[in-house]
């Protein structure tokens, strides 16, 4: 039911959570027996919790500025045509800054070429591929602020998995591998970082 909700509102979210669900899946049967429960749960609950703080972080956004993230014209001139301030009243504007800079690559991919998208594209300040992984989402799936955000979910959900084998391949120890883990699951600084559009470890 979860699922339906999200695909009716974004497509891409429905996307993102098939794919932790299959994730998740692929980790159970793959992993080894004595710990597929724990590594394909702490995945989950990983990507549920970060999924959940990001929600959380848009409808704050949304009581402060009395305003949803959104699209409201065609980019032209120099100005891109969205709204997207969903971070700054947390002092995380970078993420904010991410997602615009997606976004024009995205038009930029669909061939406009007004003045705004192509000093956005081109522009050597902030670049990252992670720039273009936003960019990719939003040339799939449109301009859907809020669930792009779950990438990130999702990247921060797969930083539990390498921690637990980095744990069991330098330590030989299960209970090292799964309580670091957790710890990485449940760290609230790396939550709040993989709740927004900011670079993840795993992206460079």
């Amino acid at each position: 039911m979860l699922v339906g909700v999200v695909l009716g509102v974004s497509p891409g979210g429905a996307f993102l959570f098939l794919l932790a669900g299959g994730i998740a899946g692929w980790l159970y049967r793959c992993t080894e027996g004595s710990h597929r429960r724990t590594v394909a749960g702490l995945f989950l609950i990983a990507f549920l919790l970060r999924v959940g703080v990001s929600v959380g972080l848009d409808v704050a956004s949304r009581v402060a500025t009395g305003q949803w993230p959104g699209r409201y014209s065609a980019p032209k001139e120099w100005e891109l045509g969205i709204r997207e301030a969903s971070r700054e009243t947390l002092k995380m504007g970078d993420s904010d800054y991410f997602s615009q800079r997606g976004y024009a690559l995205a038009q930029f991919g669909r061939g406009n070429r007004e003045p705004v998208v192509v000093m956005r594209s081109q522009t050597e300040y902030g670049w990252s591929s992670h720039c273009y992984l936003v960019g990719a989402f939003y040339h799939l799936w449109g301009f859907r602020p809020i669930s792009v955000k779950w990438m990130n979910a999702l990247f921060g959900a797969g930083l539990v998995v390498l921690v637990f084998g980095l744990g069991q391949f330098l330590f030989r120890s299960p209970a090292i591998a799964r309580w670091s883990a957790t710890a990485v699951a449940l760290w609230p600084s790396l939550i709040l970082w993989s709740a927004s559009n900011l670079k993840e470890c795993l992206v460079t």
